[in-house]
């Protein structure tokens, strides 16, 4: 085989290649107006938490703990780390695990669980609001909109998300 034979097959293969990666999963939340995207990979539990017992001297947010099968769970309010008003009717916990430890993330709803292209994802766009990009790993775009996919870990690693540290 000639060189530029072989080169034409080899950008062939990488492109088939790029082409046959499977998709990512992503939960879908909502925080108010907001659409998120959180990797499957990365959510231990989605669950009701009626009940949060508040932590006192907690910053504003620790929303408290819940009791999940025997297990304390910290739960943070991502209403709260994004500047939003409380929503007492809130109940739905995403359960994250970070360094071994339970946490909870208190979302608005919780939707389905979508596909996306594994290579989908676009930076922020410089208007997104500070916290988000904070906590964006990027930007998707849907049939019905965009989707801020969060960056779990970045709630944990200071000075960006500095949520908890």
């Amino acid at each position: 085989m000639n060189a530029a034979h072989t080169d034409t097959m080899a950008d062939a293969t990488a492109t088939t290649a790029t082409r046959c990666e499977p998709p990512l999963k992503l939960v879908t939340v909502s925080v108010g107006e907001q659409r998120i995207g959180i990797a499957i990979d990365k959510v231990r539990d989605v669950f009701m938490a009626p009940v949060i017992a508040a932590v006192p001297l907690a910053p504003p947010h620790v929303a408290g703990l819940v009791n999940l099968r025997g297990k304390i769970v910290t739960v943070l309010s991502l209403r709260a780390v994004m500047g939003y008003a409380p929503d007492p009717a809130a109940q739905t916990v995403i359960g994250l695990e970070w360094h071994g430890e339970a946490y909870g993330l208190l979302v608005d709803g919780v939707g389905e669980v979508i596909d996306v292209a594994a290579d989908g994802l676009e930076p922020n766009p410089p208007n997104l609001d500070g916290r988000w990009s904070a906590l964006s790993a990027g930007i998707r775009r849907l049939q019905d909109g965009l989707l801020v996919q969060l960056d779990t870990m970045k709630l944990f690693q200071p000075p960006a998300g500095a949520v908890l540290s």
